[in-house]
């Protein structure tokens, strides 16, 4: 047992997934057999990895027999055949939505429900089981030297997360604990992760409220005037006053009389 509810084989099917998406990303990055296997074997393990190292305990994935031979044995099927993959590349990509869905929910809910059972707090619970969703899939973002997908606008992922080890938090503490709380968290995580991108629902970008106002305009016209003029200029009648100087006194160079002449 991982906890006291989520079997081992929980992790090793999490492992297996993360491995197999890990290996088609690296595949279509153009890493070779030993930059797949790396990667997948760190997208697999990461996010346990994550967990363990946080709730300060060896790390399972090197106690167990299975687990790190499931990660090889995963990224060899995905790297053998990926001529075979390619060619449904539509299908492809539903397939790795899927798997990384389902990797997400896995791992965040094995990662709760391990917190739980070491009586930590529920905030702390949350945050541990969201790491462990999100860890893998943004340790092999990294190592590819791609944009993590987490952290940037996109379907919901980390939110995803969040909501479903909240609900299991929560209710784990409210109700007595049973295996299908469990797996009720990877539904909901899944569920939302497949409906923001069926239907796509994204993370919201950053937005500028104080411009998007009326009033925050003023504020913004009245900064962007004070970098421009200076301080005097801006005071109310000193503006009007130096213009009406100028154009009565006009320039130096223009004048014409005695003192110009001399």
């Amino acid at each position: 047992m991982i906890g006291q509810l989520v079997p081992t084989w929980a992790d090793v099917l999490a492992i297996v997934i993360g491995a197999v998406s890990g290996s088609i990303i690296a595949r279509r990055w153009g890493a070779d057999i030993s930059g797949v296997l790396i990667v997948a074997i760190v997208s697999g393990l990461g996010g346990g990895f994550i967990r363990d190292i946080l709730l300060n305990r060896m790390p399972v994935a090197l106690t167990n027999a299975v687990m790190i031979p499931s990660a090889v044995v995963a990224a060899c099927v995905g790297f053998l055949f990926w001529d075979v993959t390619s060619r449904l590349q539509h299908r492809l990509d539903v397939l790795v939505i899927v798997l990384d869905a389902l990797f997400l929910g896995i791992y965040a809910a094995i990662g709760t429900e391990t917190s739980l059972s070491m009586g930590l707090p529920a905030v702390s619970c949350v945050f541990v089981g969201v790491l462990s969703g999100v860890g893998g899939g943004l340790l092999r973002d990294v190592m590819l030297n791609n944009e993590p997908e987490v952290l940037r606008p996109g379907a919901l992922s980390a939110v995803a997360a969040i909501i479903g080890c909240a609900i299991y938090a929560v209710a784990a503490r409210q109700l007595e604990a049973g295996r299908w709380l469990a797996f009720g968290c990877v539904g909901i995580i899944v569920a939302i992760r497949l409906l923001s991108v069926g239907l796509h629902i994204h993370t919201p970008a950053p937005r500028d409220l104080l411009t998007e106002s009326r009033a925050g305009r003023v504020v913004a016209r009245r900064v962007r005037l004070d970098r421009i003029l200076p301080p005097e200029a801006t005071e109310p009648g000193q503006g009007t006053r130096q213009t009406d100087s100028a154009r009565h006194d006009g320039p130096p160079e223009s004048r014409t009389g005695p003192e110009a002449s001399s």
